[in-house]
């Protein structure tokens, strides 16, 4: 899971201000799945604690590529949790689908569901791998 910061550097000597610098930090120490050919399948990640509910997701590989991943499970026991999750899985199952990794930036609202999100496909992952 990478969060990406951006901030801005203001030259104290003159009066630019450069562009937006983002940085890459790891918000969590869990191992890399490496990029590549996955066994086709269907797999099931762990069950996750989203703070406000259970996260699970399924992957689905074929023809050696992440090609789906399905919500079996996110918190949706009112109405803000249902609106939040909905949009930010399918944000977050575009960008590990396109990435073809676990490896997806924190969705803003959703800080509890996208670490979950990315734990529970990193073990679906690690089954096709």
């Amino acid at each position: 899971i990478t969060v990406l910061v951006a901030f801005y550097i203001k030259e104290t000597k003159s009066s630019f201000q450069s562009k937006p610098t983002v940085l890459s930090i790891p918000s969590s120490p869990t191992q890399t799945v490496q990029r590549g050919k996955f066994k086709d399948g269907i797999y099931n990640g762990s069950i996750e604690d989203a703070i406000y509910g259970d996260l699970q997701v399924q992957a689905t590989v074929s023809g050696g590529k992440l090609t789906d991943i399905t919500e079996l499970m996110f918190p949706n026991d009112n109405h803000t949790s249902i609106v939040i999750n909905r949009k930010a899985l399918e944000i977050l199952r575009q960008e590990a689908i396109e990435r073809q990794s676990a490896e997806v930036d924190i969705v803003t609202g959703a800080s509890d569901s996208t670490p979950a999100f990315a734990r529970s496909l990193y073990t679906a992952l690690q089954q096709a791998l």
